[in-house]
């Protein structure tokens, strides 16, 4: 490792608090695929690893994608062995390495750093001395079988509980086979790739208090703030989201607001209330009253328009919110009420009236085009439900391509061209031109997204393949297409 590199390790490390002292017998790394400032704001990341370690038997050290790398690349591999934060360990060296995966674009990232540092990506040709390789995270549920040939265990996401229960008992095992047989007899809990082709159904865990962070650094993308979770699951409908409560079959569990309280203290300068339907909570005004009362800087990962009256956007306010991020996802109100999204033009104009009222001085909303059966005509609504919005107050509108997600009510439907995507974005780009900030996302992004979900394992491996071989991203998603 270069000087520079470590360099900018150690300092990050100097900036970081709530660190604890590594004393355990067998190591393991905890990988997030992304950039530092990344991974160090994922409440579900760095509380595994803050967990694992409290096992005491356990040296659980972080690493992430390299920072001389701006951002992936295909055609652009990881040049060097990655090593820990920690100790600067080349991560071969570790007997155990776990990987949290959020998105399919963080499996090419990953993939790329296991074949910089000499691990054999492909599980069915890793011999006995070659790293145990465990996957989690919401990957697990949105695309498992893309996981399939690379991972020796995978642990669904939500399943902390089993994957705690499997590094008490890994000490006792001997060997691979001896692991993979016991991941046999917890299919419920964990899936072993190579003996079975079949991932268990995603369950949600108990916990008796709720999963928040240890450490917290400036660096991290949300700044210096304690991470806690809020709710687990979602108690909506919305037929094109994973973590909706038709696509998993769970209701939504609120995590009792003296169980947060107990878990923040002493209480930090600033927290971060994560899950997916945070402003669901029963509790969430009792909750932000507390923070606001103790002047503390809060922010929510989640926020429904439906949810905001007065005395919620004031708690915002109060809280130190600048910008208020909601979304519409549907173009029109036909649209919305096709993917049961459960919102209506007057909670975002309403919600935005709040957050002027208070102060907040700018909206993002985040919305999806090319969604089944859309027309001309509700692009035209969305764009005028643009104009009215920013009438109000600044606005900034970032735009997505539909992706249908596997085990949701929209899996089936099709996916839009790139042709498609471009001629509707035009339109509502010249449309709002000069009213609304447009932030368009990749179609790319999103067609790789799709055929990595869709083709599955062959798919998985056919990434594997442009890593090696250099591909360029167009011609892997040309590759795709046509599996």
């Amino acid at each position: 490792m270069s000087f520079a590199r470590e360099k900018v390790i150690n300092l990050r490390l100097q900036k970081e608090t709530g660190n604890q002292a590594l004393s355990g017998d067998i190591p393991m790394v905890l990988i997030y695929p992304a950039h530092y400032g990344v991974g160090m704001a994922s409440c579900g990341f760095l509380h595994l690893h803050s967990r694992i370690n409290s096992l005491k038997t356990y040296r659980c050290e972080r690493a992430f994608w390299p920072d001389y790398l701006r951002k992936f690349k295909f055609g652009k591999n990881v040049a060097f062995p990655v090593r820990s934060y920690e100790s600067l360990t080349p991560i071969n060296s570790f007997p155990l390495v776990g990987a949290s995966l959020s998105w399919e674009y963080e499996l090419a990232q990953l993939l790329s750093m296991l074949i910089s540092s000499g691990i054999e990506p492909v599980a069915a040709k890793r011999d006995e001395n070659a790293p145990l390789l465990i996957a989690g995270g919401v990957l697990s549920r949105i695309a498992p079988f893309s996981l399939a040939p690379f991972f020796d265990l995978v642990f669904p996401v939500d399943n902390e509980d089993a994957f705690i229960d499997f590094l008490e008992t890994y000490p006792e095992l001997h060997g691979k086979k001896e692991i993979l047989q016991w991941a046999s007899r917890r299919h419920n809990d964990v899936w072993a790739p190579l003996l079975d082709n079949k991932p268990p159904p995603t369950s949600f865990y108990p916990r008796n208090s709720p999963a928040i962070t240890a450490i917290s650094t400036p660096a991290a993308q949300f700044g210096k703030r304690i991470l806690v979770e809020t709710v687990k699951g979602c108690s909506r409908n919305c037929g094109f989201c994973v973590m909706s409560r038709r696509a998993t079959g769970k209701k939504m569990e609120a995590i009792p607001a003296e169980k947060i309280f107990a878990a923040l203290q002493p209480l930090p300068k600033a927290v971060g209330l994560v899950g997916p339907a945070v402003s669901d909570h029963p509790q969430i005004k009792e909750i932000l009253r507390y923070l606001t009362a103790n002047k503390v800087d809060t922010s929510l990962s989640s926020l429904r328009a439906d949810r905001l009256d007065q005395e919620f956007v004031e708690l915002l306010a109060h809280s130190g919110y600048k910008t208020l991020t909601i979304a519409a996802d549907g173009s029109s109100q036909r649209i919305r009420n096709l993917i049961s999204k459960g919102i209506f033009a007057k909670h975002l104009i309403k919600a935005t009236k709040l957050a002027k009222q208070f102060s907040i001085n700018r909206i993002k909303l985040f919305q999806m085009v090319v969604l089944p059966n859309e027309t001309a005509e509700d692009l035209e609504e969305l764009c005028e439900l643009g104009k009215e919005l920013s009438s109000i107050l600044p606005l900034v509108m970032t735009i997505s391509p539909f992706v249908p997600k596997p085990a949701t009510p929209l899996e089936n439907s099709t996916f839009s061209s790139k042709k498609e995507i471009k001629q509707k974005l035009k339109y509502i780009q010249k449309e709002l031109r000069g009213k609304v900030e447009i932030k368009p996302v990749s179609w790319k992004a999103a067609a790789f997204e799709y055929y990595l979900d869709t083709t599955k394992e062959k798919g998985a491996l056919l990434l594997l393949q442009a890593l090696k071989e250099n591909w360029s991203f167009a011609q892997l998603l040309r590759m795709m297409m046509n599996l």
